[in-house]
Formats: C-alpha cells, structure tokens, sequence
C-alpha cells in the first residue's frame, strides 16, 4: 500500500471542483432510532447537505448490499443499533477498498460499530469519556472538544472548527494508517480506568483504505438537530463530508507506477512555479530595501539641515534678524532721546519768560565775560 499522505495529497490536487459532478450520500437507517434518521432527528444536517449540492437518501430497511451501494459516493452510518451480516460487511469493504468511496461511521452504537471500525484501525473503546474543565450544563459526560490536528491531506476537515459537544463519547484507540482528527484535553479521561487523565484520547480518526477514505467520530449527537448548532458542529459535519467526497471514482488513482511517477512530476512542476514565484518576491522586496534605504539618506539630510538651522535660530528669529532688528531699536531710542533734549530747552525757556526775565537778542553770541546783569529787566 502506497503512502497515506502521497496519495491523499495527489488526489487533492487531481480534484477539480468545476469538473466534478453532484455526490450522492446514502444513509443507512437500518434499525436506527428516530433521533438518528434524517426525516426526523437529523433533517437539519441533511437539508444543509443538500445545500451544499449532494443528493441524500436514506436506506431503512433490508440489508446492504453491492447493488445498494453502487450508484452512491458516500455511505453515513450513524448510531448503529444492530450487528451487521456478514454480506453487508462485505458489501462496504468493496464499496470502500474497490469503489474508492467515502465511508462516515459516526457513533460508537453501542459497541456495534467496531464491526465496522476495526478493519480500518479504529478500536472503539468501553468506558465512557469524562471531562472535568469544559463540561456542559454540569454533565461531566458531556463536554467540549478544542483539540484538532491539521494534519498533510486532512486539514480540509479541521479548517475554520474552534470546537464541537460530544456526549457518552468513547475514545479509541488508533492502529494502521489511521490518523488522529481530534482528541479531549488533559483532564479528559474514561470512566473505566483505560484513558487515565493526561492521555488526551481521540475521540475522531480518519484512514485511507485501499483507494477510499474513512471517517470515524465517537458521538452521532454531534450532528443531531438538538446539537447540530452548538460551536462548529455544523461546519464539523459538512467538513468531512466535503472531504470524504474527494475518494469517489471520479478522483480515484491506480497504483500504476507510470501515473505515480507523472503526478511526480507535476508536484515538482508547481515546485518550481512556487520557487520562480518565491524568486519574484525577493527581488520585489530588495527593491523596496533600496528605496527605503534611500529614503533613510534623504530624511537624515533633512534632519542635518534642520538642525543646522535650529542653531543659528534665537527665539523665533535667527542671528541676522536679531542684529538688525536692535540696530533699529537703537537708532529709534537715540532719536527719542535728542528729540526729548530739544524740547527739554525749549520748555525752559518759556518758563523763564513767564518768570518775567527777558534775554538779550545779543546774548547767544556773547562770552560768559560779555554778560550783563543789567539787560535783565524786571
């Protein structure tokens, strides 16, 4: 058997959306309770599922068989209540390992679905998972799950899940190529004593099985209408179908080696496109260096210039404005100044005059020798 995640990831990459035709989904019902049947219980996960474009019907009774399975893409068996015939066991095997089709088991019903679940490395276990951290309502049995591993080839089924509600869940325990999808935390563990606390059981796997892929999930309540709204449990649901809808025949690839070695070298083919690609990028990003580089240079020249010019600056004004402006204030106040000494003579004189004294027309020119006290007439 070739490689789990070479021939998951070739088939990725075969699919194309636009080619594929509608999917057809078939229920197994036989002998399921009614919260389980998608007339009832689980219409609305089957009416979103139409949505999505699949075609679902449901079987409800009889017993599967080649015939019954041939013209569909995916079988879901939920919550199986009885134990399968042998021909029916057979019938899926063929319709997985032969057909490359999907295969969903969800829920452990009660202990019936390890007729289904062994062969492809999923041993369902007795005790009943407890939370203690992430209980719902007080029910420690009942809890939620925030442990996902996107894994090569399978990240399609985890993408956008934050976290689901399981109830009575049971863990398993993997062998195989099967791969854990999600798991309980560090306080989850069984009632039973074989999943102690620390041991984070898984609680959903996925395996590839000849040219098919097999989903298994611990809880049917997952994706009943009383829960199918709670967290990402509707998204959950739909994310594996959508997964398990890339293994039809549509898709499928032979072990012929000439077809390995061309999707070889295809995968290195886009290598190389994302490596030119990668290339590109780089020097886009040298180039955006250089210019922040330059820009760099040019704001430390401005920064030079405007410190250069805050050091001739006193105040708002720089040295010159400051010379010229007190040059200015000096000329002003020396003129205030002479102008208030002439008017300051002026004044004295006229105080004199009404003092009643009289000067000498001929006194300005006269020496101090020249001066007569009896030209000043009372």
């Amino acid at each position: 058997m070739r490689s789990f995640w070479t021939t998951i990831l070739i088939v990725m990459l075969l699919a194309c959306p636009s080619a594929a035709t509608t999917k057809r989904i078939l229920f197994y019902e036989v002998g399921t309770a009614t919260p389980y049947k998608i007339d009832s219980g689980y219409s609305q996960f089957a009416e979103d599922l139409k949505k999505e474009g699949y075609d679902v019907a449901s079987i409800s009774r009889g017993s599967l068989d080649r015939k019954a399975l041939e013209n569909y893409d995916i079988l879901v068996i939920q919550n199986l209540n009885r134990k399968l015939e042998t021909q029916e066991v057979s019938a899926i095997l063929w319709f997985v390992i032969q057909r490359g089709r999907g295969l969903f088991i969800n829920g452990e019903g009660s202990g019936n679905a390890n007729q289904l679940t062994i062969p492809f490395g999923v041993t369902i276990d007795d005790g009943t998972l407890i939370d203690v951290s992430d209980q719902i309502g007080g029910n420690r049995k009942s809890f939620k799950v925030h442990r996902f591993y996107p894994q090569d080839g399978i990240s399609v089924i985890v993408k956008d899940i934050k976290a689901i509600t399981v109830s009575d869940a049971r863990a398993f325990i993997l062998s195989g190529d099967a791969k854990a999808i999600a798991s309980g935390d560090e306080d989850t563990y069984s009632d039973t004593g074989s999943f102690a606390a620390g041991s984070m059981p898984v609680v959903s796997a996925a395996t590839l099985f000849g040219d098919g892929l097999v989903f298994v999930h611990t809880d049917a309540d997952t994706l009943s209408n009383a829960r199918v709204g709670e967290d990402n449990n509707r998204k959950y649901g739909l994310n594996i179908i959508n997964w398990l809808a890339i293994s039809s025949q549509d898709f499928s690839i032979s072990n012929d080696t000439e077809n390995v070695e061309i999707e070889i070298s295809r995968l290195k083919i886009k290598r190389q496109e994302l490596e030119n690609a990668n290339t590109r990028l780089d020097t886009e990003n040298t180039h955006i260096l250089n210019q922040n580089s330059q820009l760099e240079i040019q704001i430390s020249i401005a920064q030079a210039r405007l410190a250069e010019l805050e050091e001739g600056m006193v105040g708002p004004l720089n040295r010159d404005n400051w010379a010229i402006l007190v040059l200015g204030l000096s000329i002003l106040i020396s003129a205030v100044i002479v102008s208030q000494r002439k008017k300051g003579g002026e004044v004295h004189e006229d105080v004199l005059s009404e003092l009643g004294y009289e000067f000498d027309e001929g006194g300005d020119s006269g020496s101090e020798d020249d001066f007569d006290v009896e030209g000043l007439k009372l």
